[in-house]
């Protein structure tokens, strides 16, 4: 009979839980799928990944709202944007599967006049999982030099 029993809770703990690795996996996804369109600088694949109501807010820059605005943001921005390389530190998802957040570190580098100039700094996703599936609610990108 215990042994039942605990067959029995462990076959309710894994359904339970198994929510959350697929939804993770498919979140890892769409965050490779968010690193490739910066690489491949497609802005309108870049924006599609954000909820519609969606916001970007970069350091130093008055925040950009709404698909529309983010896609036209991206598609300027990648005009002075060489390189950019994120290093994803951390995920966090909660109970009801249907909020996530993000954290690591990004290093940009963009084309100037005459030299190319590069910062680092730390971001934050926000990702909300809806009937589309996960898109970001909020992406805030900080700069780690001092002004």
């Amino acid at each position: 009979m215990l042994k039942m029993t605990l067959l029995g809770v462990i076959f309710i703990a894994a359904l339970i839980l198994s929510p959350s690795v697929q939804a993770d996996s498919a979140l890892e996804q769409k965050f490779e799928s968010l690193q490739q369109a910066m690489l491949d600088k497609d802005h309108q694949r870049l924006s599609e990944l954000f909820a519609y109501d969606g916001m970007l807010h970069i350091a130093n820059m008055p925040p950009v709202e709404g698909r529309p605005a983010i896609g036209g943001f991206f598609s300027r921005l990648f005009f002075f944007l060489e390189s950019t390389r994120y290093t994803h530190e951390y995920t966090s998802i909660a109970t009801g599967n249907d909020v996530a957040w993000m954290t690591g570190r990004v290093v940009n580098t963009f084309a100037g006049d005459r030299e190319l100039t590069s910062y680092e700094g730390k971001f934050l996703m926000i990702w909300e999982n809806g009937d589309d599936g996960w898109q970001i609610a909020l992406y805030s990108v900080s700069n780690n030099a001092p002004n």
